[in-house]
């Protein structure tokens, strides 16, 4: 049978064209799923590219999940709500864009922590296109 959970973080709208960073602290229902410590910051609009996006994921001993998604393309002067679906062992994970974009791109980094994951494997999938698998003992 699958199951279905989904989870939510609001983070804060980044101001501007120029260099941001914001982090946000939030406590949900500890029965579910959470993500915390969410901290976004991005690359001067029209500023030089970097290559493709590109996720590190680590499994702490406490069984939480530190993932770091860098150069993240999306437009300039947003913040992001980070979102997920657990259906089976593949979590799904959505970036919601908050506030009104600018006319330019920046690259985003987005960092964040994942708990609540039972013991098993799970392939997380990230906005983008990256996968990686997990293994929560």
């Amino acid at each position: 049978m699958k199951s279905m959970v989904f989870f939510t973080l609001p983070f804060v709208t980044l101001l501007g064209c120029g260099e941001d960073d914001k982090s946000d602290d939030s406590s949900h229902d500890e029965s579910a799923i959470e993500i915390t410590n969410v901290d976004v910051s991005s690359t001067p609009c029209d500023g030089e590219m970097p290559p493709a996006d590109s996720v590190e994921v680590t499994v702490e001993s406490s069984g939480a999940v530190s993932v770091t998604h860098s150069n993240y393309e999306d437009s300039s002067c947003l913040g992001f709500e980070v979102e997920g679906a657990l259906i089976g062992s593949t979590l799904t994970l959505s970036y919601i864009e908050t506030g009104e974009p600018c006319d330019c791109t920046s690259m985003y980094s987005l960092r964040y922590d994942i708990t609540g994951l039972a013991s098993g494997s799970y392939e997380l999938s990230f906005p983008g296109g990256p996968s990686e698998q997990v293994s929560i003992d």
